[in-house]
Formats: C-alpha cells, structure tokens, sequence
C-alpha cells in the first residue's frame, strides 16, 4: 500500500516538474534561454530522477547504495531553487519580469517541485542514512552551473525574457560583466557557504530524527 502511496505522490511531483517547465518554456521568447536558468534545469533533474524511481517502483527495483547520496544532491539542489526564488529573487525582479519569473510557471518549478521533494524524503526515505561526507559531492550542482552561466555568455549566449528585456546574465550574483570578476566569485563563494551549510543543516536533521525513531523504537519495545 505504502508503494502505491508513494508512486501517486511522485507521479504528482513529476507533473508540477513537468507543467513548471513546459509554462516557462512558454513564457519565456527563447527556448535556449529558459532551459539556461537554473530553475529549470533543477527541476529537469527531479523530473528524470523521480521518473526513475517511478519505474523502479513500478518494477519492485529496491534502491542501491548511492541512492541516499543522489536523492540527498536532487533535494539540496531543487531546494536551492525555492531558497533563492522565495528569499532572493522576489526582492530584486522588476514589477515588468513579476509575470516571467512569478506567474504560474513558477508556483510549479519553485514552490511545487521543491516542496514536494522535501515532503517525499519526511514521507518515505529511510532515516539515517546520508554522510557528513555528502554535502561535498552535492556542491557539484551550484559549481557546474556557475561554470555554466560563465562559458554560456563568453559564447555570446544571452538570456531573452521578453521583446523589450534581455539579461547579459540569469541572476544579478553571476554577472561578471557589471561586477567584475572579484564581486561575482564572492557572491558564489558565499553561495556556495550557504549551499554547504543547507546540506550539512539537512544530514544533521537526518541524523537526528533517525536517532528519535530509534529511541521511540526502543522505548515501544521494552514496553512491551
């Protein structure tokens, strides 16, 4: 039963995936362009790798030893997504780019996605099981992007958002044009910081709760 559970929630998951990257690609003049920002390559990321486990469970497939890792790096890595959209970018995007970067294209890929990937490791992952060691390989994530977005723009790659609007650069902190070099790396470096300490907050939460189950695991025990 639980299995079918989990396969109806992440069906869900995968359709918020898939409708928030259909509508950007829709409101957005440029194909290239939408797929370029980071938004919508996370949620790429969790479409296919939930789509994974869709037919893994479909399949009765039990999970291997690098699931904890990979499914830890997808989590950490949509959730940037939310963080950055809910507590960053809402503050700085002109009322023009509100419907671009705002719209219901976005209540999927920010808000639905990244939510929803959360609930799915409190409803149905095993506790316990990440390393302090993961946090280290999901950095990966933020660090391929940056490199990304850098060789996108040295290739003349721009981002076009609207007939009248077109960015040199996805996010303001990536811009090295306008900033510079120094600016930019310390705006990454301290994305970076933070993306470390999100994970390290998510393996240390991880750890706890499993410790809570295993406690109330034993007290239940000797009470019988």
């Amino acid at each position: 039963m639980k299995r079918n559970y989990r396969i109806a929630f992440r069906s869900t998951l995968v359709l918020c995936g898939v409708l928030g990257v259909i509508l950007n690609f829709f409101s957005m003049q440029s194909f290239v362009t939408s797929v370029s920002f980071y938004t919508v390559q996370s949620n790429i990321v969790c479409i296919i790798f939930f789509s994974m486990l869709i037919v893994r469970d479909f399949k009765k497939i039990s999970n291997g030893k690098l699931y904890s890792t990979v499914k830890g790096g997808v989590t950490i890595c949509i959730l940037l997504t939310f963080i950055v959209a809910h507590f960053v970018l809402r503050a700085v995007i002109p009322g023009e780019l509100e419907k671009v970067f705002f719209g219901w294209a976005n209540v999927f890929a920010h808000y639905a996605a990244p939510l929803m990937t959360l609930a799915d490791y409190i409803l149905f992952d095993e506790k316990g099981r990440y390393r302090f060691t993961d946090p280290l390989l999901w950095i990966i994530a933020p660090v391929g992007y940056a490199i990304y977005t850098a060789l996108y723009r040295l290739l003349g790659g721009v981002y076009v958002l609207t007939d009248s609007v077109t960015l040199n650069f996805p996010y303001f902190f990536l811009d090295y044009v306008t900033y510079g070099w120094p600016t930019v790396t310390m705006y990454c470096a301290v994305i970076i910081a933070f993306y470390l300490g999100i994970s390290y907050i998510f393996v240390a939460a991880d750890k706890g709760i499993y410790k809570l189950v295993v406690k109330a695991g034993r007290k239940k025990h000797e009470k019988i």
